[in-house]
């Protein structure tokens, strides 16, 4: 942040001492006004003694306030800011804390009356690397519980409810990303992208939390693979196969758990990729159905 605030004080000088048409007003206070071609106040940045920026106001064009920045006059940090509407009244505050080291500890925004809108608070390992955000959003009334592993390189994004019900993560590492969805603190589906080969896989829990089916997919969305089970336990899988159009050619049904086919999908197709048949086979080759 520092540096950000380096890089806007280089910003401003630039500005100030360019060729630009606008007019500027530097007081003995340390207050420094920009004006616009037409005589209209712009920007408003104040320094200390230590040439470091605490105050920054920009103006809209009628000349309101319409966002303020202000700065610790020690460190150059930014405590506070703050957003105005179209008539330059506060909209919004935004309170910055931190720790001993410089680090963000927590934020807080806040209306123009003090009521609380978003609160979040930082953690970080003995490193200094930042292991978990916690975020609270009233609006909302929903908890965001946000952490991260340096080590395995990973993070997951936890939602609650205001009571503290589970309602939805999310967690990505260097392999794969799955999104959780739950009902009544149980998850009732789950959907996870694998990076390497942009595969896909899908899973649905009845209201106990068991299992009900598992669909995988490809790069394309195209489903080719399905397994049905009950109460845990596998009873029926499902195998698509397709042709070089994306058209589902054939179906293979294994019932049970002995991964023998015990019927047979087939699907044919005319010139313009509309299905004009469906023949069904038993285990044993034997056509069962002729579909038109």
């Amino acid at each position: 942040m520092q540096c950000k605030n380096i890089c806007l004080l280089i910003f401003i000088f630039c500005f100030v001492f360019s060729g630009c048409k606008g007019e500027k007003f530097f007081s003995s206070t340390g207050e420094y006004q920009i004006f616009d071609d037409l005589g209209k106040l712009k920007y408003i940045a104040n320094y200390n003694k230590n040439l470091i920026l605490t105050e920054l106001s920009f103006f809209n064009e009628n000349e309101k306030i319409e966002y303020q920045t202000i700065k610790s006059a020690e460190s150059g940090l930014p405590t506070e800011e703050r957003n105005f509407n179209q008539a330059g009244n506060v909209e919004n505050i935004t309170q910055y804390y931190y720790l001993p080291d410089g680090k963000l500890d927590k934020k807080e925004i806040k209306t123009d009356t003090g009521e609380l809108l978003l609160s979040c608070s930082y953690k970080y390992d003995k490193g200094g690397e930042l292991t978990k955000i916690d975020i609270y959003n009233t609006g909302e009334k929903k908890k965001n519980i946000i952490t991260y592993d340096v080590n395995e390189k990973s993070a997951a994004h936890s939602i609650f409810s205001e009571t503290g019900e589970i309602l939805s993560t999310y967690k990505e590492d260097s392999k794969a990303v799955t999104f959780c969805e739950y009902k009544n603190e149980r998850i009732f589906q789950s959907t996870t992208f694998n990076k390497k080969d942009r595969s896909s896989q899908e899973s649905v829990f009845d209201n106990s939390g068991e299992l009900i089916s598992l669909k995988k997919f490809d790069a394309a969305n195209t489903l080719l693979e399905e397994k049905l089970y009950n109460h845990g336990k596998l009873f029926q899988k499902n195998i698509y196969r397709y042709n070089k159009m994306g058209l589902r050619t054939e179906k293979l049904e294994y019932i049970g758990e002995n991964n023998k086919i015990e019927r047979q999908f087939i699907y044919s197709y005319d010139k313009n990729g509309r299905r004009i048949k469906m023949d069904v086979y038993d285990a044993n080759g034997k056509i069962l159905e002729y579909l038109e």
